[in-house]
């Protein structure tokens, strides 16, 4: 059964306190920044660009801030690839605790039930990933 909550009530994330809840909230977080940077469109010239400088082609040459924006960047883009390969309706709850459009509906879907459970898959799914596995103690 669909519960109806007033918009102030409902939190951004309701994920726990957990150490795995904190790292899941990190990698959502970097998942909404990936979707807000739109993916690396330029194909890689920002990174051609580097062999004719003074630098080498690794990337020495970028600040330290460079390189944890990129880092979010890749967890967000395992994060995604790791809730696109979720069921539809797990998929459907994190896009709605994350105000992510939605294109498809479950109207008999129990929001307090079916996020709890789609949490544990992701957790579970990004433990295993390479790119995110090691943000898990």
């Amino acid at each position: 059964m669909l519960i109806r909550v007033r918009k102030d009530e409902f939190h951004k994330y309701s994920i726990s306190v957990e150490p795995d809840g904190v790292v899941l909230g990190r990698c959502l977080d970097a998942w909404l920044l990936s979707l807000a940077h739109g993916g690396d469109r330029d194909l890689g010239v920002k990174n051609s660009r580097l062999l004719t400088s003074d630098t080498d082609a690794y990337g020495s040459g970028k600040s330290a801030a460079d390189r944890e924006y990129e880092r979010e960047l890749e967890i967000g883009a395992a994060t995604g690839a790791m809730i696109e390969s979720l069921s539809r309706l797990h998929e459907w709850a994190i896009c709605k605790i994350t105000s992510q459009p939605l294109v498809w509906q479950f109207p008999n879907a129990d929001i307090f039930v079916v996020v709890p459970q789609a949490e544990l898959e992701l957790i579970k799914k990004l433990k295993k990933n390479c790119c995110t596995g090691s943000l898990f103690c």
